[in-house]
């Protein structure tokens, strides 16, 4: 799909948004909210602590701490592959329960075919069933990652612009630049 340009300064892109689309840009919110990174945080604090509770006073209160330690020595991996596990099945997890809440209903104005406009005034996307319009002065920040652009009209909500939209790596750094500039004036 192409980036045009109008004689007004406007710059619009037509996007195919699909389901993988949302479901990225829920991932990348939420692996990067400040909420979300305390509460995951605060969870691993918790059950480590707990498990230094029972392993610390197992080896302390032994008669030989040096044997006890080594006899429970696979115990003390437990919080590196907690981690490691822990981690890595949360992001799956996400992604599971984001697939399903999508599937709840229809959402016909969150995928599909959108034009997305920026002017002056602010971002449009318009939609077979829809046509939001938001001032730049609402636009909470403008995030760039190696596929997308974030344009979040909200905390929790975007403008999602893929990359694989535009023909060529140029037209996004162009469009994304173009939206960036335009939440500097504000």
């Amino acid at each position: 799909m192409t980036l045009g340009a109008t004689e007004n300064g406007e710059t619009t892109v037509e996007v195919e948004i699909t389901e993988a689309d949302v479901i990225e840009f829920r991932l990348y919110h939420l692996s990067h909210s400040r909420i979300v990174r305390r509460t995951v945080w605060i969870s691993v604090s918790v059950i480590l602590l707990a498990w230094a509770g029972v392993v610390i006073p197992m080896v302390f209160d032994s008669p030989n701490p040096r044997e006890a330690a080594s006899s429970l020595w696979p115990l003390l991996g437990f919080p590196v592959l907690f981690l490691v596990i822990f981690f890595s099945l949360q992001k799956r997890r996400l992604k599971r329960w984001s697939r399903k809440v999508l599937r709840e209903g229809r959402n016909r104005t969150m995928f599909g075919r959108m034009s997305i406009t920026l002017s002056n005034e602010g971002v449009r996307e318009v939609g077979e069933f829809s046509n939001t319009f938001v001032q730049w002065a609402a636009v909470e920040k403008i995030v760039v990652t190696a596929s997308s652009i974030y344009i979040y009209v909200s905390t929790a909500s975007a403008v999602i612009v893929p990359k694989r939209c535009l023909q060529s790596d140029a037209q996004f750094e162009h469009f994304a630049a173009a939206a960036q500039e335009r939440v500097s004036r504000r």
